[in-house]
């Protein structure tokens, strides 16, 4: 930690008092000087300060596909382009291409297939394993080799919705606080999502929030506003009865995160574009875990939220064989950056 950090943290971090009451007080034996700081010792302002330098910056925003504000058009999103072999559909049209097992079906004038019929596909992505001195390429969910068929199915094929002519719009935006706290204290939040697919592509199903002690602060299932095709339930863990008297819409979540963050507010997640992007929130304070332990090969590979914390902080999460748990993946996020901070602060004896 640098000189420069330290001072932004109240002077030094000399002692348990000056931590927790921001004073310095006294003087220091040379074995209180040789103790390592805790980060369960900062408080929520010298924590902040502390995550501020991996708050990415907003060439880093675009290259990892965050939501950029489009200068252009109000309530818009600037989002990356779909991947070279994407396939694009023509919604002036009623065929449509499955993003999963790329076959073409109709749909009738509301996006709904026409027809019930069965997706076999892999949920996956292809990776690579050397194996006996050569490579293999194979899919992740079956360890299968490329030309198997695949191992999940589903009663509909489905479009992700990315290339939609209304994808971009009706994003809201983090707002400045005012007046500013003289704190400097802007907030610390752990965020997750999860999302099923729809006749319009991924939409929001649920929402958490947790704050620096891991308390869920916000937590919500949210209705589409299209009927859903596939609840994901192996990735998002939701089922037709956690929706099925549910009454939240995104506008009521993006209201009420609005209102919890504000523009300064740091964010913690792993792979957040994602889920910014399911809450059409555009939000320029952030810590990507994703980004903070890159994947050794860079871009577009990333290293899975359950391998980080396996490997730094000793804990098996998304176990579940009911799927993901959003507020398990957002507590792990913000605990790994704690884990961070707290690799920092070993660089510093009070």
């Amino acid at each position: 930690m640098t000189a420069d950090e330290m001072k932004r943290l109240g002077n030094r971090v000399v002692s348990h008092e000056a931590i927790l009451n921001g004073k310095i007080s006294g003087t220091f034996s040379i074995e209180k000087r040789q103790q390592r700081v805790s980060v369960d010792e900062l408080s929520d302002v010298q924590l902040y300060q502390m995550l501020e330098k991996y708050v990415m910056n907003e060439s880093q925003l675009v290259e990892y596909g965050y939501p950029r504000p489009d200068p252009q058009k109000r309530g818009s999103a600037l989002l990356p382009k779909p991947r070279a072999n994407y396939i694009k559909n023509n919604y002036d049209t009623r065929v449509r291409t499955c993003c999963r097992c790329q076959k073409t079906y109709n749909v009738d004038d509301m996006d709904m297939p026409t027809r019930k019929e069965d997706c076999i596909y892999h949920s996956g992505r292809i990776w690579t394993e050397r194996y006996n001195k050569s490579v293999e390429r194979k899919y992740s969910c079956c360890k299968n080799d490329i030309s198997s068929g695949g191992c999940s199915s589903n009663g509909y094929h489905i479009a992700d919705g990315c290339d939609r002519p209304d994808y971009c719009d009706k994003y809201v935006r983090t707002l400045p606080i005012k007046p500013a706290p003289q704190s400097g204290y802007y907030g610390i939040f752990g965020l997750d999502c999860e999302m099923c697919y729809t006749t319009h592509g991924l939409e929001l199903t649920r929402v958490t929030v947790v704050n620096v002690k891991q308390v869920t602060v916000y937590e919500t299932f949210v209705k589409p506003l299209n009927p859903i095709l596939d609840y994901n339930s192996k990735f998002s863990g939701i089922k037709e009865s956690d929706l099925r008297r549910v009454t939240t819409t995104l506008s009521d979540v993006q209201l009420k995160l609005q209102t919890l963050f504000n523009d300064k507010t740091i964010l913690i997640g792993h792979s957040l574009e994602s889920d910014l992007k399911a809450l059409k929130l555009i939000h320029n304070t952030v810590v990507d875990t994703a980004q903070v332990f890159p994947h050794k090969r860079g871009l577009p590979f990333k290293r899975a939220l359950r391998t980080l914390t396996a490997e730094f902080l000793k804990k098996i999460i998304q176990d579940d064989v009911d799927g993901h748990d959003s507020k398990e993946d957002a507590t792990a996020a913000l605990k790994l950056m704690l884990w961070r901070v707290q690799e920092d602060l070993k660089k510093f004896k009070r």
